[in-house]
């Protein structure tokens, strides 16, 4: 009987230390190893099927190390065997991020970096598209433009890169260079930007004629909701009777952010819900005490993406605004963000929302109420169009004023 609890304990204190060591593996990326291949040690998994895997995996490694021709990055070796990884999916959204790009995601968040002043989003062609050049900005002062497609970056081709390796790519010290080239139309022009501290406004307000309100969100930052409230409220003690909100060339960001946008108009409503991979669903209800009693239209075009849509789509469902522009991107999923203590992230898709409705805007997009797009030749400032030329803004005034 004191053979068998002894072996038992044995047993116990074995399988407490191979689960301690697998967490241990997964959340610190510590090089313990417990499957082997030939003489040598590997991972410990809970399957035959890793275990071959990732026996293959260090099997290349090592073959690569020991005889290349030249020594090699063994630190690059393993980032670009972890990006892989995330490629795999085949979403673009579904990223790992090494410790640089990481911290250029953080601060995307806050608004506050050192970069060459422009916003990217993934154009339709897959190609990182410049939708908005900060005025006074180094790319500004050297002429990018909204549209331009971005090919190479710091001399390296960027024409697979997801958005977020690029953005860290542009990103620096400031004072520090980099050289990006861009294609406009059929044309490939060279730039060599300073990058300069960037503090960018994403939320911008006016009262326009006939009072009407109208608030700018260019990127759903963590602070935004609060920014857009104080503006809101400023413009209704001003005598503000009808409000736009303008979501073009908005690549999204903070959920929340949107969600806190919503609860400030709707009142008690529905915002959106959401699935994932195994189907369960989880709504997210407004539940502010009263809504916003006042018209409203929302411009959006074709860079209108993510949580712009979330807000886009709610108001429209819910009767709360009227759409003008041209249809949104389709970006209809939502993306967990993890940090993890090398420094290092990872972005992976694991919802994909739907509107009050029961719409899918993922791939597809939100149709405008109104449709109008922008003169072919129209002029670009800033990442909003010249007044004269806004056809679509034009449009939400007319709206309001009947």
């Amino acid at each position: 009987m004191n053979e068998n609890n002894q072996r038992k304990k044995r047993s116990t204190v074995a399988i407490i230390a191979f689960i301690l060591i697998t967490n241990f593996i997964t959340f610190m990326l510590i090089t313990t190893f417990g499957v082997s291949f030939g003489s040598r040690s590997a991972v410990a998994v809970d399957s035959a099927y890793t275990a071959k895997k990732i026996s293959k995996l260090l099997y290349l490694y090592e073959k690569l190390n020991d005889e290349y021709i030249t020594p090699l990055d063994k630190d690059a070796l393993w980032e670009n065997a972890y990006a892989g990884l995330f490629e795999g999916t085949g979403d673009p959204y579904t990223v790992y991020l090494d410790p640089a790009s990481f911290d250029s995601y953080r601060e995307d968040l806050t608004g506050n970096y050192a970069g060459i002043g422009v916003r990217i989003s993934p154009g339709e062609d897959n190609l990182i598209t410049i939708v908005t050049v900060f005025r006074d900005s180094p790319a500004d002062k050297a002429g990018v433009r909204v549209g331009d497609k971005v090919i190479t970056i710091a001399g390296e081709d960027a024409t697979t890169w997801t958005v977020d390796q690029g953005a860290s790519k542009m990103r620096g010290e400031p004072g520090t260079d980099v050289q990006i080239t861009v294609l406009r139309g059929e044309e490939k022009i060279d730039f060599t930007l300073t990058r300069a501290q960037l503090n960018v406004e994403t939320v911008e307000g006016s009262v326009l004629a006939s009072n009407i309100g109208y608030i700018l969100i260019s990127e759903f930052s963590s602070d935004v909701a609060d920014q857009f409230s104080a503006i809101l409220t400023n413009q209704l003690s001003q005598g503000a009777t009808s409000l736009i909100i303008d979501l073009r060339n908005n690549p999204g960001g903070d959920v929340n952010a949107t969600l806190d946008i919503a609860d400030r108009i709707l009142g008690d409503a529905m915002i959106m819900y959401t699935q994932d991979n195994s189907g369960k669903k989880r709504e997210y209800h407004s539940s502010a005490d009263a809504s916003l009693q006042i018209p409203i239209v929302v411009l959006v075009n074709e860079y209108s993406a993510s949580a712009s849509e979330i807000l886009a789509v709610s108001l429209k469902d819910n009767k709360a605004a009227t759409l003008i522009g041209t249809k949104t991107y389709g970006k209809g999923i939502i993306q967990s963000f993890q940090g993890m203590m090398d420094g290092s992230g990872y972005k992976i898709t694991v919802e994909q929302y739907f509107s009050p409705s029961g719409q899918s805007i993922h791939e597809l997009g939100v149709e405008p109420d109104i449709a109008v797009s922008l003169p072919e030749n129209v002029t670009y400032i800033y990442g909003k169009v010249a007044p004269d030329q806004d056809t679509q803004l034009q449009e939400a005034i007319k709206f309001l004023t009947k």
